[in-house]
């Protein structure tokens, strides 16, 4: 391709991120075409109602708003559009009881036979669930409702999206309501008991109580924090002190020695370090003041005063 002795020009229904190695699609230029709006679809459904050989001898009926409907099931694909009317003119081609008519109920049965479940591989697989997320992570439980029964009428594996929920828990609510990761557990448990189509239920409650949780990212950024200083800092030893002392020549050797136990202190603290010496007085964890946090944060500031680490 470099050289220019091989031209190659292709398409695809699938994003080129995911299907097309790096290499050669940096080689590549890329062309997005766009889905076709409802008037395109209607021409073209028009255009093969009036060109298509067997339908035009079928004398095959369809009205305007059935038309219409048929465009706006397709959602933006010729593809689509034409298969489901090639499946609606073999519904009633069967039935055989006089002259053909494509009609709303004809139209709904055949989509349902029909539908087209999206790409769980694909771009549509991560854009909907990251449709879900966002929409939970701004509180608007009827959008991510809705995405969640896209996904789900889509046929989506209910686990997957249950991962998300636990996942969304911790990254986005945390400790502002620690209540959210039993129930997306709970509801990841349930479904498995149940299985669909009642499952979905408790995948629905889920979703709607994570929406309208308190929102806190501490956990996420904490974390984070936490882990660039254990990839960047991993020589630093545990403290003799804090070191578990399970034999007679380990306490000989200072494990565990002058450890000042929490629990015979007022209020279960008491000045100590636990960070390596190297690295003392790391914060990590900035509590959000709202929700359950806004109270662990009024802990934390009374730890760190006695532990003088403000």
């Amino acid at each position: 391709m470099e050289s220019g002795n091989i031209v190659l020009i292709g398409a695809t229904t699938e994003n080129p991120s995911f299907e097309i190695i790096s290499p050669l699609l940096s080689r590549m230029k890329v062309l997005t075409l766009k889905a076709l709006k409802k008037e395109d679809l209607v021409k073209i459904i028009r255009r093969a109602l009036n060109q298509d050989r067997e339908l035009r001898e079928a004398l095959l009926k369809v009205d305007d708003e059935t038309i219409d409907e048929l465009a706006l099931l397709a959602n933006g694909d010729a593809r689509k559009a034409l298969n489901l009317l090639e499946v609606c003119y073999k519904m009633v081609k069967k039935e055989n009881t006089g002259e053909p008519v494509i009609d709303h109920d004809i139209l709904r049965e055949a989509y349902q036979q029909n539908i087209a479940v999206y790409d769980k591989k694909g771009e549509m697989h991560y854009d909907l669930i990251s449709a879900l997320h966002k929409s939970m992570r701004g509180s608007d439980p009827d959008a991510a409702l809705y995405w969640l029964a896209r996904m789900i009428e889509g046929g989506e594996d209910p686990l997957f999206i249950l991962r998300r929920m636990v996942r969304f828990a911790s990254e986005d609510i945390g400790n502002a309501d620690p209540h959210a990761l039993s129930l997306a557990m709970a509801a990841t448990e349930a479904f498995r008991f149940i299985g669909p189509p009642e499952g979905y239920l408790a995948l629905a409650q889920t979703c709607i109580y994570l929406s309208l949780c308190e929102k806190s990212n501490a956990v996420y950024i904490a974390y984070n924090l936490a882990s660039s200083d254990a990839r960047e800092l991993p020589e630093y030893s545990v403290p003799l002190h804090i070191r578990n002392a399970p034999t007679k020549l380990m306490k000989e050797l200072g494990y565990g020695h002058d450890y000042l136990y929490p629990h015979d202190y007022k209020d279960g603290l008491v000045e100590q370090e636990y960070f390596p010496p190297e690295i003392t007085n790391k914060k990590y964890y900035f509590p959000k003041n709202r929700g359950y946090e806004k109270r662990l944060g009024e802990f934390l500031e009374k730890v760190r005063k006695i532990a003088k680490k403000t």
